[in-house]
């Protein structure tokens, strides 16, 4: 279509009318000849859907309905070992991002920075033991942690590479919970570096994490009422999709109404069924209105902005490094609107740009292009 040309790099005029897949696996390719891209086409039975995504260690959904998310997802959580599934939309200047990694996911590595490394210039021989470090730099150690100890002089016990673990950290000092008082006597030297431990998560399904979805991902602190009610937003946009068979028309009040009834009524369903996991929300009805109207858009950099994280979470669902999300992410970008456009503004008329003239309008498009 040509709508889709707004947000796809890959697109041309020329390819409209032809699928989407065909389009641009070709110039995927060629971004990296050692990855396998390959399109897959026709209608498929819940055997062969689910036959075809047992073959993937990680399953990226993206623009479907959140009954057939649901079952996906159900299928990947369910499989033994569980495949990673991760469900990303953008709509207008509105985007969401679920991921499910399965019920026992382990993060080898949360962080990935390289382990602090403090230099020791004492060690008492005591219980608890107190170590301290030179005072070239702070420690970065937290109470709890696991710490491991080499080159240790005199007090050769705590070379034997086994974690121990530190309490009443301070800037240049810790306590190890041991006791050292038979040990030998501290000469000199050492060097002792934190340990990394292995932290396991316990995802829950997408039919479950909708009615109790949890801590969200907070991405700006002066919105942290957000989160919460572009949950309640995503859902009643599935639901007036399904009922009307499209996303609330542009610029249309009657739609938008319609629109935010909806989403009073899943604030008012989640409240009730999420047995006080899910709070009913003050809903802002002049913000979900401007939801509703540019629903239909479709912008290059919210593509690009959470294709980029979608990507970095399939890294993360492969080698087990970085800490994912968990689970939903919502992200919106209202600031950019400004002035709400009229009515006539936003209407499509048949080009590229489409996307953005439903969200942004005809006189914002035709000052970009004047640029």
């Amino acid at each position: 279509e040509a709508a889709d040309l707004s947000s796809q790099f890959y697109f041309k005029e020329s390819d409209v009318g032809q699928p989407r897949a065909q389009c641009c696996a070709t110039k995927l390719q060629e971004l990296n000849p050692a990855v396998k891209v390959s399109v897959v086409e026709g209608s498929s039975t819940t055997k062969e859907e689910e036959a075809f995504l047992s073959q993937f260690n990680v399953v990226v959904c993206h623009d479907c309905p959140l009954e057939k998310a649901k079952r996906w997802d159900k299928f990947c959580h369910e499989h033994q070992p569980p495949i990673a599934f991760i469900r990303a939309d953008t709509r207008g200047l509105f985007a969401q991002v679920f991921c499910d990694f399965g019920p026992s996911f382990v993060v080898s590595d949360v962080d990935g920075e390289t382990p602090q490394v403090g230099i020791i210039s004492s060690i008492s021989n005591s219980q608890p033991a107190l170590v301290t470090c030179v005072e070239e730099e702070r420690l970065e150690f937290q109470d709890g942690e696991l710490v491991q100890f080499k080159e240790v002089e005199g007090m050769s016990e705590l070379n034997d590479g086994k974690p121990r673990r530190v309490k009443n950290v301070k800037a240049y000092s810790f306590e190890l919970e041991e006791d050292t008082s038979n040990f030998k006597k501290y000469v000199s030297g050492g060097l002792v570096t934190k340990v990394k431990e292995p932290k396991t998560l316990q995802f829950k399904p997408l039919d479950e994490c909708v009615a109790d979805p949890g801590e969200f991902l907070l991405c700006d602190f002066a919105k942290i009422e957000r989160p919460a009610l572009l949950h309640v937003a995503f859902l009643a946009l599935d639901e007036f999709a399904q009922k009307k068979g499209a996303f609330p028309r542009p610029g249309m009040a009657e739609d938008a109404e319609e629109f935010v009834q909806m989403c009073h009524g899943v604030n008012q369903a989640l409240s009730q069924s999420s047995k006080g996991a899910f709070q009913k929300q003050e809903l802002d009805e002049g913000l979900l209105r401007k939801f509703a109207m540019i629903s239909r858009g479709d912008l290059s950099p919210m593509a690009t902005f959470i294709g980029g994280i979608v990507a970095q979470e399939a890294l993360k669902a492969c080698s087990g490094k970085f800490h994912p999300i968990f689970q939903f992410f919502y992200f919106d970008s209202i600031e950019s609107l400004g002035d709400t456009p009229t009515f006539e503004d936003v209407q499509p008329v048949g080009s590229r740009y489409d996307g953005q003239i439903v969200v942004f309008g005809q006189k914002f498009q035709q000052k970009m292009e004047a640029l």
